[in-house]
């Protein structure tokens, strides 16, 4: 039996930003749209320039939903899965950008459409403002790494991580259809995004997302016998104390 090959690390290692790195970005942010840049940026991993060219309607505004792109750099699929704190700032934009169509320009300013250059100004003013442009090699690709980095600690399996990073892979053949390397691929992004989460309200619902309804369920009916399982459990304490015979 083969034995499954897990993602390694760089050879040449870049700076990786830390969570709570980006979560002050997300914080130093004045609006829904830098919000939405730092957010995808790292959580998804495309570069300045692949973002730039998004439109409205590309990305899934609920999570967990599998997504397309050609790469304008490479040529290659970025294949990619929505996360919740991403929809989350992505309906807030959308909500705020008022009348917009599908096919428009999802990353706008006062002058029109923003090119990978501005956003990259967007992101690196966030890790000026965050008082991070101290720490060398932190640039807004970083953000990228960090999202590879991510997938690296999680063990996700490489060809899955190469596909979520845009990089060549044989994933759909490797899985055998496109639906079966829809479930592997969203799979290891719920593996993954415990590392990646920028609001643990979102980590908490993560949790709950892999399992099926009987699961909860189950879980359910435990949570309405917890009273009396404390009860029982103090109980024990007690005479393991000594305090009952």
């Amino acid at each position: 039996m083969p034995r499954l090959k897990l993602s390694k690390a760089r050879k040449t290692r870049k700076y990786s930003p830390s969570n709570d790195d980006v979560r002050l970005l997300v914080g130093k942010a004045d609006c829904a749209r830098d919000k939405l840049i730092v957010a995808l940026m790292y959580q998804n991993g495309p570069a300045p320039v692949d973002a730039s060219l998004l439109c409205c309607g590309d990305y899934p505004v609920e999570p967990w939903v599998y997504f397309e792109r050609s790469r304008s750099k490479t040529g290659e699929v970025w294949r990619g899965i929505s996360t919740p704190d991403v929809c989350e700032y992505l309906k807030t934009y959308l909500n705020v950008r008022g009348n917009y169509k599908a096919s428009d320009p999802l990353f706008v300013g006062r002058e029109g459409t923003l090119d990978s250059e501005a956003l990259s100004q967007i992101v690196h003013l966030l890790i000026v403002k965050a008082n991070l442009a101290k720490i060398s090699g932190f640039k807004p690709t970083s953000l990228r790494d960090a999202f590879e980095d991510a997938l690296v600690d999680a063990e996700i399996y490489h060809k899955v991580k190469e596909a979520l990073m845009a990089h060549s892979s044989s994933i759909e053949h490797e899985y055998g259809g496109h639906n079966k390397m829809v479930t592997r691929l969203v799979e290891a992004m719920k593996k993954a995004y415990p590392l990646l989460c920028l609001n643990d309200a979102n980590k908490a619902d993560a949790a709950l997302a892999g399992l099926t309804k009987e699961d909860i369920e189950i879980f359910k009916e435990i949570k309405k016998e917890l009273p009396l399982l404390r009860e029982v459990r103090d109980l024990l304490k007690s005479k393991d104390d000594g305090k009952i015979e």
